[in-house]
């Protein structure tokens, strides 16, 4: 999984902007839970794309679930310490 994660963020991340970012929301959910079930040891791959997640939710105007996500990101920050992106 965390290869492929690489490959995909290689492929969307110059889709990565306001107006663009909410095409992306599927595929960012998709990985970020894949990411999450396999209790991924890269801390800020999976920080990475919970922030993507985040902000590809508030781009599609899904604000409750983009701060459910955020909400996520700082519980993980608070387990294992700050990210490094």
């Amino acid at each position: 999984m965390y290869n492929a994660s690489i490959k995909t963020w290689h492929i969307i991340r110059g889709c990565l902007r306001p107006g663009w970012n909410k095409f992306l929301v599927d595929i960012l959910e998709k990985i970020s839970n894949l990411l999450e079930e396999a209790d991924d040891s890269d801390f800020n791959w999976r920080c990475r794309y919970l922030n993507g997640l985040c902000k590809s939710l508030e781009d599609a105007g899904k604000k409750p679930e983009s701060l459910k996500i955020l909400d996520k990101l700082v519980e993980l920050t608070k387990k294992k310490g700050d990210c490094n992106f």
